[in-house]
Formats: C-alpha cells, sequence, structure tokens
C-alpha cells in the first residue's frame, strides 16, 4: 500500500511536526486522520488491525472447516471474498493466501506474523491496562505465537491463515 499510496495514516502529536511531515506522508497515504498525540494514534492503529488479524484467523479456521471437502482454498477464498464475511485485505493479499494455504511458502511479505505477533501483545496489554480481558486478541496471539516459535515469523499475514493446515 506505501508504494501505491494507498495508507491511512495515523498521526498524533505536535500538528506543525504532522504539518512537516505532510508532504511525505500524502505520497504514502490516501487517507490522513490526526489525533492529539502519539499515544491515540497508537492505540487507533491497533484498533484498525484487530478485526484484520481477526479476519486472517477466522479464514485459517474456515479453510480447516472446508479442508475434509475437497474445498480448495482458491474456492474458499473466492467465495468468501464474495461474501458479507470477506475482508478487503483477502482481495490484496489472495495470491499470497492460496499460495500459502496450499503448503507453499510466499515470497510476498508486507505485514510479518512476527509484527502481527507484536500488535497482539500491545493489544493485550492495552486492554490489561484498561481492565479489559480480549478474548479474540487472545486466541490470535496464541495462533501467531505458536506461528512465530515453529519458524514462520518473517511470513506475510497471509500466511496466519495457513498455519492451522500445516499439519
Amino acid at each position: 500500500p506505501a508504494r501505491s499510496g494507498k495508507l491511512l495514516g495515523l498521526a498524533g502529536g505536535d500538528a506543525a511536526a504532522i504539518d512537516a511531515a505532510l508532504p511525505v506522508l500524502d505520497e504514502l497515504c490516501d487517507r490522513m486522520e490526526r489525533f492529539d498525540t502519539p499515544q491515540a494514534a497508537s492505540a487507533m492503529k491497533l484498533a484498525v488491525n484487530l478485526p484484520l488479524l481477526a479476519a486472517f484467523q477466522a479464514l485459517g479456521e474456515a479453510a480447516l472447516i472446508t479442508r475434509d471437502y475437497g474445498i480448495s482454498p482458491e474456492r474458499l477464498l473466492g467465495i468468501i471474498g464474495k461474501s458479507s464475511g470477506g475482508a478487503p485485505a483477502f482481495a490484496v493479499r489472495s495470491a499470497a493466501i492460496i499460495t500459502e494455504m496450499g503448503g507453499t511458502r510466499s515470497d510476498s511479505v508486507g505485514f510479518s506474523i512476527e509484527a502481527v505477533e507484536k500488535d497482539l501483545r500491545l493489544m493485550d496489554e492495552a486492554g490489561d491496562a484498561a481492565g479489559f480481558n480480549l478474548t479474540l486478541v487472545e486466541a490470535v496471539r496464541r495462533t501467531a505465537h505458536d506461528a512465530v516459535r515453529e519458524g514462520w515469523g518473517d511470513r506475510d499475514l497471509a500466511a496466519l491463515a495457513a498455519f492451522n493446515l500445516r499439519a
């Protein structure tokens, strides 16, 4: 997304500093959201990533449900992608998802599972600090943690959907 200028920019803090960075940010982002503090922008980044990461976990579990019925990853993704349960990120990463679900490592890495695990840890910490038990975050975090532990940390988020299919 950065190379094509399609990022969602989230900036917080001093307005003059953000204004000074706008020429670069405008090249990278098709939308900019400003927040009063860097912490608020960071919290929003985690909030944006939570449904994305949960969607990839859910896609992996959907693949487990359909695997024994001869439904290919291509067909699964094609049907889910056109349904109300589809996530826009599935379309962006469809080739990598299909490659990973087919048992081959994808060369494309935009958001590594290692970075995914870090974001999930930060989400968990934010929930703890606010007194909330984020059960969805915990579930996806377990999968990401296991994936990193098994050497999948440098793979793209798309591989998270395939991780539970490895056996």
